[in-house]
């Protein structure tokens, strides 16, 4: 009898294993393959900027992905989930150069000048 509780916690366990290492493989393959892409930079507009709204349990209610949507010189339309700095730092319909690898975001630098809030305040009040 005792055989028999044995060879089932035997093959509960492989199982179990099994299943583990499975999940973890189907998780990390979207990842893999993107990261053996090469980088790509294209010439990109931003079209369309949209951050959801829901409620989290740590921060309350909070964006929960900052999207981004470009579309590039070539004709695709790619949107991206990006950091929080590049979602502040652009704006609508700005043009510039767009790095992506795969389906990952890389970066996006706007043609435009880049000022910061304490250059801005001494134009403005010329000191």
């Amino acid at each position: 009898m005792r055989w028999i509780f044995v060879s089932i916690l035997i093959v509960w366990v492989v199982v179990m294993w099994v299943g583990v290492i499975y999940a973890i493989r189907r998780g990390l393959k979207p990842y893999l393959e993107n990261k053996r892409q090469p980088r790509i930079k294209v010439e990109a507009e931003i079209t369309n900027m949209h951050a959801p709204h829901g409620w989290t349990m740590l921060d309350g209610y909070s964006a929960l992905k900052l999207l981004v949507q470009f579309t590039c010189k070539d004709g695709y339309v790619r949107t991206y989930d990006v950091p929080e700095n590049v979602y502040r730092s652009v704006e609508l319909g700005d043009k510039g150069e767009l790095e992506y690898q795969g389906d990952f975001f890389i970066g996006f630098c706007p043609y435009r000048e880049r000022v910061t809030e304490d250059d801005l305040y001494r134009r403005l009040t010329r000191i």
